[in-house]
C-alpha cells in the first residue's frame, strides 16, 4: 500500500492601502504569518518586502489526511478574509500529489 502524501500551495498578493511605512505594513503581515504557521503551514512574505503597501504572501502546507487538510485550508482562508486592513488583489492555489518511493 502506497502513503498518500498532498502538498497545499496558496499565494496571494494583498495590499494594505493605508500603510504609510513598512513598520504599519509588518504589523498586518507579521501575525497573519504567525496565525498561519500556528495551523502548522509554512508561510512567509516571498516578495515586495521593500514596498510599504504590497506583498507576496507563500503558504504551504504538506498532509497525508485529505479532509484534515480541507479543514486547515477553509480556516487559512477565512483569517486571511477577516483582515480589514488588508485587499487580495490576486491570488494563485495548487495542490500537488507526488509519487512516494515504495
Amino acid at each position: 500500500m502506497k502513503t498518500k502524501i498532498i502538498l497545499y500551495t496558496l499565494i496571494i498578493k494583498i495590499q494594505i492601502p493605508y500603510s504609510r511605512s513598512l513598520k504599519e505594513k509588518r504589523s498586518v503581515v507579521l501575525p497573519l504569518l504567525e496565525k498561519a504557521k500556528n495551523l502548522g503551514f509554512s508561510a512567509c512574505e516571498i516578495n515586495f518586502n521593500d514596498d510599504k503597501k504590497l506583498g507576496l504572501i507563500g503558504f504551504s502546507f504538506i498532509n497525508g489526511d485529505s479532509s484534515f487538510l480541507n479543514d486547515r485550508i477553509q480556516k487559512i482562508k477565512r483569517i486571511i478574509e477577516e483582515i480589514s486592513e488588508m485587499n487580495i488583489l490576486e491570488h494563485k492555489e495548487e495542490f500537488y500529489h507526488p509519487e512516494l518511493l515504495s
